[in-house]
């Protein structure tokens, strides 16, 4: 395993690991949110996808020191060394972007309402109108 990127956003510094030509996109648990916050978007993640909202299925990973990320910057290195065990993941989706939320119009009525309900039952004070985490592939919303 290799990580092959990282992302600057969200309290968890994501990174970008590849694994027998897969790529997977996984939050350290050393992050700022801390291993909390990563149960919570676990429970979260199968909890929306039980009621049939388009959550991303997210898995336990244990990061060993096995894990290629030497070629990194030091800080993020420091908070991978101290991420190792278990951590969450998911599989890493190709051409996603962030959802243009002046098009909020353009998402069913239905959906908004989910989406806001399903907030409300998760306590998510962080979707917010600079971090909407709202994601679109191929006209789909993530």
């Amino acid at each position: 395993m290799e990580v092959i990127s990282y992302h600057y956003s969200g309290n968890s510094f994501p990174v970008v690991i590849q694994k027998n030509n897969e790529k997977f996109l996984f939050k350290l648990r050393a992050g700022l949110s801390g291993e909390h916050s990563l149960l919570s978007e676990w429970i979260g993640n199968q909890l929306g996808r039980m009621l049939g909202i388009n959550t991303l299925q997210p898995f336990w990973i244990n990061l060993t020191d096995e894990l290629k990320y030497d070629d990194i910057y030091i800080e993020l290195r420091d908070l991978i060394d101290k991420s190792l065990g278990i951590n969450i993941g998911f599989r890493y989706i190709d051409n996603v972007s962030v959802f243009d939320l002046s098009k909020i119009c353009q998402i069913d009525k239905a959906q908004q309402i989910q989406i806001f309900l399903f907030d409300l039952l998760m306590l998510n004070i962080d979707r917010t109108t600079h971090n909407h985490n709202i994601l679109i592939n191929d006209s789909e919303i993530l």
